[in-house]
């Protein structure tokens, strides 16, 4: 008796099991694609927000910069990681922070192009293009906003850099704001052992009920 009610319980539990690791996976995968895509959004509207600091008159420049920092620091994170340089000169945040590859600080150059990403929108949201307002004026922008990764301090980076000028002849100015990914990551392995917990927790209630439904 003991060993038909084991094989019973086993015979039971193991599709049981298969079922629970499949739609965990898929679960994760959603919470990691969610996540990703958030985060994503949230670091170019940061370097959105950087860039219209940065693109009003000289004399208010001084000025918007702060607060657009301090709205950073309210809506992402404590420290936000940023920079933006005037050609190859300094003008705000992390000097250490990488420069792109491709990135030309010379007066009448071109920057080349990056496809910048295109995020999902609900119903309710104005549409994006080129992860700008699509009726936003780009006058300027020589590279709309686009992510890229690299390592900064011996950690990897997500990026958004911006490239305009704003006057013409004069030098390009570079907008950049960056998330660590390994913060990224720590916050999804918490859903992530959330996920695992429930699914334990369920497999073990199952357990119990079938195996005192057959005794």
């Amino acid at each position: 008796m003991r060993s038909l009610r084991a094989r019973l319980t086993a015979a039971v539990m193991m599709p049981l099991v298969a079922l629970a690791l499949t739609f965990g996976g898929i679960t994760c995968w959603m919470i990691y694609r969610t996540i990703s895509i958030a985060a994503d959004r949230a670091l170019v509207g940061a370097a959105r927000t950087l860039a219209e600091a940065v693109e009003v008159d000289a004399r208010v420049r001084g000025e918007m910069l702060p607060v657009a920092v301090d709205l950073l620091r309210s809506r992402s994170a404590a420290h936000p990681l940023y920079s933006i340089h005037e050609g190859a000169r300094l003008l705000a945040g992390s000097a250490d922070l990488p420069l792109p590859p491709d990135y030309a600080a010379a007066p009448g150059s071109t920057a080349p192009w990056h496809e910048p990403p295109r995020f999902p929108s609900s119903y309710r949201e104005a549409p994006f293009t080129y992860a700008r307002l699509a009726d936003h004026a780009d006058v300027g922008v020589i590279q709309p906003a686009y992510l890229r990764e690299a390592s900064f301090g011996g950690r990897a980076l997500r990026i958004a850099a911006e490239v305009r000028r704003l006057d013409p002849g004069g030098p390009s100015i570079l907008i950049q704001a960056a998330d660590y990914l390994d913060d990224r990551r720590a916050f999804e392995q918490t859903y992530y052992m959330r996920v695992a917990g429930a699914g334990v927790l369920i497999l073990m209630i199952a357990l119990l009920l079938f195996y005192g439904a057959v005794t």
